[in-house]
């Protein structure tokens, strides 16, 4: 039994020598050296474009991994827009354009010269005196690093956007109230001049030469409630610098920083 595998090697060893022996009798004659010449170059024909071939799987597996790299940077940046579409703010900080600068001549420049100084004084062009309307400050949506600066126990459970919307209802009230104010007394009705005469008895020597509005202007104005969310989104705008307190005759006073 032990010898049969030997047996079985050894006779398979003869009969690739009597092969051997029989092609290099073939090899003498004339047709055999044309095939195997033919069979040579067949060959070496197909190792080129062997080497060929393994040129191009190799630059299109160098193709492939560059193609795989962009895909997994393209994800990438698919998933931070679809982070940024998820997270983004609901208020966002208005583009303030920037004024178009025009040719300067010794006409326009006569001219804003005179505007200028019938603004300082009071007057329009023609001599009529007008009555000069304050600019009403806008004030600006709290960013975000400003929102996670505020302590937490100033902030408690608030978010940004409701903070910001306390910023949106501030700013309406503030400027509806200066719009009423910057107007002719003469021109006003009955109801307009009782909120005329309400806002300047709400002024005091604390509040001079501030901009500012109280609770009941947010809530008339602007309809924003001040419970105790809106209050404690006032706090934020205190802390940041945003709004000042002034506080006086039962009052408190929200002025605007600027």
């Amino acid at each position: 039994t032990m010898l049969e595998p030997l047996m079985v090697q050894f006779g398979t060893q003869v009969h690739e020598l009597k092969r051997c022996a029989l092609l290099r009798d073939c090899a003498t004659t004339p047709d055999a050296l044309a095939s195997l010449t033919e069979l040579a170059e067949t060959l070496s024909n197909l190792e080129e474009q062997a080497a060929r071939l393994q040129d191009v799987i190799a630059a299109e597996d160098a193709a492939v991994k560059q193609s795989e790299a962009v895909v997994a940077q393209a994800r990438d940046h698919l998933g931070r827009l679809q982070h940024a579409c998820t997270h983004l703010p609901a208020k966002l900080p208005a583009a303030v354009a920037a004024p178009a600068a025009g040719p300067v001549t010794a006409a326009t420049s006569t001219t804003s010269a005179a505007d200028g100084d019938a603004e300082a004084s009071g007057t329009s062009g023609k001599g009529r005196r007008t009555k000069r309307r304050p600019s009403v400050p806008h004030m600006a949506y709290v960013r975000v690093e400003e929102f996670e600066g505020v302590p937490a126990y100033v902030r408690g459970r608030l978010t940004r956007e409701f903070v910001n919307q306390a910023v949106d209802a501030y700013n309406t009230a503030l400027t509806e109230k200066y719009k009423l104010l910057a107007q002719s007394r003469s021109s006003l009705g009955e109801h307009k001049m009782r909120r005329y005469n309400t806002y300047k008895d709400q002024e005091n020597a604390a509040s001079t030469g501030a901009q500012f509005i109280i609770d009941q202007d947010l809530k008339h104005l602007a309809s924003f409630k001040m419970d105790s969310p809106a209050r404690a989104a006032f706090a934020v705008l205190r802390h940041i610098g945003r709004i000042r307190e002034i506080r006086g005759d039962k009052l408190i006073r929200f002025a605007i920083i600027v």
